[in-house]
């Protein structure tokens, strides 16, 4: 059947399908007045109506609610221009907002509160401490986080929040831009050991180190730095004025307590620092002996100090270069808590040590030499060996290096 048929015999259908349903409604009316009790089917119940055709909505009938409602979303490039310090709060924001970041990041103690818990701190897993891989995790997580829903506005708000909370000003660690101030501090931190104070009155504290954790006075009561440095994944720093800086600030960051709280506790260790540089005892290095010496030289000294210097956690410092080590045992030095008098004993004993082992490195070098000379040359040989300053020995090795040369000119 061609298409013009079908469409005439669905028309002729159509037109049959009207004029029934009319005269059953005309067929309806007159029965209706007449047996208004009897049901006189409709031609809806006979199945005669057509349904009236659905309505195809053209371009300005479409709800446009949906297009014009903007759907919150996560602006990468606003996460890449987080700094670091941004960046570490960017996921305290996300942990303390209940995001599983898969033992990668988390806060520990999870269940305490900065009011509540002085040793509260973040901990991310040390291969993700540079800047990259942190915008990498704060983006990953972002997305996992109810965030995603609220929007990149919602979550940059959060994060500045988050930052006035615990973020101390770089001014207040202005002082570590200092090297040598620096590395004693990033010691004392990561040497986690605790002060105890003794009473005003107390015999030892008019002849006790300043910083020393059984013999402080009030007015100079140290820094109070939880123990939980080596705990937090900060990795270990070049021991320059940067990396020493940034590894201090890393821990502050890290330390996540009220603001006011570090700011005592930073400016405790700026007076400490400020205290030890002026006695006269600690502003000349024990180990000055040492500046352009050999690998071996330090070496040992490195060895001989962990077993004489108690009360360092030597086991948490691993340098392994001459020159971190020379930077170290001055730091340490410092840190160091002790007496006076313990102190001057450690400098005696240190440098008749050094001098015995050079004694002993040069000895090795020389071959015994017995010989019987009469006691006027002997009495004449000391005379010059006291006009040159030199020993008899070798004041000789001399006398015969020089006949030696004579002998071969």
């Amino acid at each position: 059947m061609s298409r013009n048929n079908k469409r005439n015999k669905k028309t002729q259908n159509s037109n049959q399908s009207d004029g029934l349903a009319q005269a059953v409604n005309s067929a309806q009316k007159e029965l209706v007045s007449t047996y208004p009790n009897v049901h006189i089917p409709s031609p809806a119940d006979l199945g005669l109506e057509r349904p009236e055709p659905k309505k195809i909505p053209d371009n300005n009938d479409i709800d446009t609610q949906s297009a014009t409602d903007e759907v919150p979303q996560i602006d990468d490039s606003v996460i890449n221009k987080f700094d670091i310090r941004k960046l570490r709060m960017a996921l305290v924001t996300l942990a303390e907002a209940g995001a599983d970041m898969s033992h990668l990041v988390f806060i520990n103690p999870s269940n305490s509160s900065p009011a509540r818990e002085r040793n509260r701190y973040l901990f991310i897993q040390r291969p993700f401490h540079n800047r990259l891989e942190l915008i990498t995790l704060v983006k990953r997580y972002v997305r996992r986080s109810r965030f995603m829903d609220e929007g990149m506005q919602a979550f940059n708000q959060a994060v500045k929040e988050t930052s006035a909370s615990y973020l101390i000003e770089e001014s207040a660690l202005s002082w570590l831009k200092d090297k040598k101030a620096a590395c004693w501090a990033w010691c004392y931190i990561k040497n986690q050991n605790k002060p105890i104070l003794l009473p005003p009155d107390s015999h030892w504290q008019g002849n006790a180190s300043v910083n020393h954790s059984g013999y402080v006075s009030p007015e100079h009561m140290p820094a109070n730095i939880p123990p939980f440095y080596s705990d937090t994944g900060i990795p270990e720093p070049e021991l320059s004025p940067k990396g020493l800086l940034e590894a201090v600030t890393a821990f502050f960051d890290h330390w996540l307590v009220e603001r006011h709280i570090k700011h005592g506790e930073a400016d405790k260790l700026r007076r400490m620092w400020e205290a030890l540089n002026q006695r006269a005892e600690m502003k000349r290095s024990p180990f000055d002996f040492l500046d352009g010496g050999n690998s071996d030289a330090i070496e040992w000294c490195w060895s001989y100090v962990t077993n004489k210097m108690f009360g360092i956690n030597w086991y948490r410092f691993s340098a392994t270069s001459d020159s971190d080590r020379r930077a170290l045992l001055d730091s340490l030095y410092q840190l160091w808590e002790c007496p006076p008098d313990t102190r001057k004993l450690f400098i005696h004993e240190l440098r008749r040590a050094w001098s015995q082992r050079k004694f002993r490195a040069e000895q090795k070098q020389r071959k015994l030499f017995q010989a019987y000379i009469a006691p006027r040359t002997k009495e004449k040989l000391s005379q010059l060996a006291k006009e040159r300053g030199m020993k008899m020995n070798e004041t000789l090795e001399r006398l015969i290096e020089d006949a030696y040369s004579l002998m071969k000119k």
